[in-house]
């Protein structure tokens, strides 16, 4: 028998991407463009690494069938991770260490056996925390997001930010997460004497908001320009 030289009937239609994914990609970018490197870390950290943060171990989801006791609990927030990258690579560089890590968090529901999965954007830098500011609003300029404030001191009471350095961030009214500096005793635990400054975003929240596109339109006259040198002069 011949077999006929055709080909396989393709479907035209497409998978639908998911938004939150373009956003990730701009963060991204955005970061990567002002000097911070991405990192990669485990979604599985140890018991010690938690309780070093202050974190509670109980609030977290246990593997039960774990390979080591590094790999023993899923995390809920990316910063524990983030400062053993700081306490890594101190002295490695004269430069400052600028990190960005954009991955799921796992927080554990009582209702379900599995973990509700938010994406999250965590970006750190061993500087004070009006450099790391400062990047946060290039992050929401370059977005399109216009209506952003910050509410001092932070009501979220995150065991891992200095109480009177650290700020809730929010965006159209809509509380999105938090910027601060890490407290002093937690970045003795890790060896660290350096200021570390870090920001912390919930990007779930953030695929809900719309931007703000502002459209100038073309004039319908051409440009006039003028060039005047030194050497010029005008008379009257």
């Amino acid at each position: 028998y011949k077999i006929p030289a055709t080909l396989p009937p393709l479907s035209k239609t497409t998978a639908p991407s998911n938004p939150i994914f373009k956003i990730e990609a701009k963060l991204k970018n955005i970061l990567s463009n002002n000097g911070y490197n991405e990192i990669y870390n485990s979604s599985l950290v140890s018991k010690s690494l938690i309780e070093t943060c202050n974190l509670v171990p109980s609030d977290h989801l246990r593997l039960t069938n774990c390979l080591s006791e590094d790999l023993e609990y899923l995390r809920t927030s990316l910063v524990p991770s983030a400062l053993q990258n700081h306490a890594n690579n101190k002295g490695k560089t004269s430069k400052n260490i600028n990190i960005f890590e954009i991955a799921n968090v796992y927080l554990p529901q009582s209702d379900k056996k599995l973990p509700n999965e938010i994406s999250t954007l965590t970006f750190s830098s061993n500087t004070n925390i009006l450099d790391v500011k400062s990047i946060l609003e290039k992050i929401f300029i370059q977005l399109n997001y216009q209506n952003y404030n910050f509410t001092q001191p932070s009501s979220s009471n995150k065991t891992y930010f200095d109480p009177q350095n650290s700020a809730d961030i929010y965006l159209n009214n809509e509380l999105i997460g938090q910027i601060g500096e890490i407290k002093t005793s937690i970045l003795r635990s890790f060896g660290l004497t350096e200021t570390i400054s870090m920001v912390e975003i919930n990007i779930s929240k953030i695929e809900n908001l719309k931007p703000v596109l502002n459209f100038q339109p073309i004039s319908e006259y051409p440009d006039l320009k003028f060039h005047i040198t030194a050497s010029s002069s005008l008379s009257i």
